[in-house]
């Protein structure tokens, strides 16, 4: 079974809308960037964090009951602190461009490493 059938199989449908969801806030904050001009930066650091995850996937199967608790403190924690302080952040930042690009791609590529491993099994997930 290859990865995105495995990923599919173990995430499930609402796994699936939220993957959807992300990639989607994704893509438009990577069309902002371009439109911002700062996709030079923001781009190539989804993609190489997106494979850098890749090497991580080991340890995230060896401890995934701590990588789950981790990945849904951190998502919960960036949309409070997203909320709280909206305003406050300068949303045409390049750091903070830079942060959010990098976030959502690190999470959203853990979980598909995650949950794509063969090692994981939808009755463990």
């Amino acid at each position: 079974m290859n990865r995105l059938e495995r990923f599919y199989q173990n995430a499930g449908l609402l796994g699936i809308a939220q993957t959807c969801i992300i990639l989607f806030v994704l893509y438009l904050a990577l069309s902002k960037d371009m439109r911002l001009g700062i996709a030079i930066y923001t781009i190539p650091s989804v993609a190489i964090l997106f494979f850098a995850t890749y090497t991580i996937r080991n340890k995230l199967v060896d401890y995934v009951e701590l990588t789950r608790k981790i990945m849904n403190v951190c998502a919960l924690l960036i949309i409070v602190l997203f909320i709280l302080f909206a305003k406050k952040f300068n949303q045409e930042n390049l750091l903070f461009r830079l942060f959010m690009a990098s976030f959502f791609s690190s999470y959203i590529s853990s979980y598909f490493w995650l949950l794509s491993d063969s090692r994981i099994s939808h009755e463990r997930s």
